[in-house]
């Protein structure tokens, strides 16, 4: 199966994320995926993406946890290309919410969450790297 056939088959099986408490499986945190990007005009995954906060990169993903950077980009209404963008605290906690049923699945480390839920700051900025 091809990666545009999976991802419209996940998408199938869950038509909304209003009300999920937990992405137990690695399909479910992939249909989370698939879910975000769909929702996103003219959305392109980034090759990079991390977050700044009062100017010192506080995480980094090269070509890598790609729901996060979904998942921001939806609340900051961006498109995943190259871009610095202000982020306000209200927004981050939005995405940390969003992306806290994911902490379900074990299958990955969830180094954003750790980082996001550490920002006691109002200077932050998300960096995208487009393709």
């Amino acid at each position: 199966m091809t990666g545009r056939a999976r991802r419209g088959v996940l998408l199938q099986r869950l038509p909304t994320f209003t009300g999920v408490e937990r992405w137990e499986t690695v399909d479910e945190v992939l249909a989370a995926l698939a879910w975000y990007e769909a929702t996103i005009p003219d959305w392109t995954a980034p090759r990079a993406h991390g977050l700044v906060v009062d100017g010192s990169v506080v995480i980094s993903n090269l070509e890598s946890h790609l729901l996060p950077a979904a998942v921001l980009a939806h609340v900051i209404g961006h498109d995943g290309s190259t871009a610095a963008i202000a982020v306000t605290p209200s927004q981050l906690a939005d995405a940390i919410r969003i992306l806290a049923p994911a902490e379900a699945c074990d299958h990955w480390d969830h180094p954003n969450l750790r980082a996001w839920r550490d920002v006691t700051s109002d200077e932050i900025v998300a960096i995208y790297v487009g393709r």
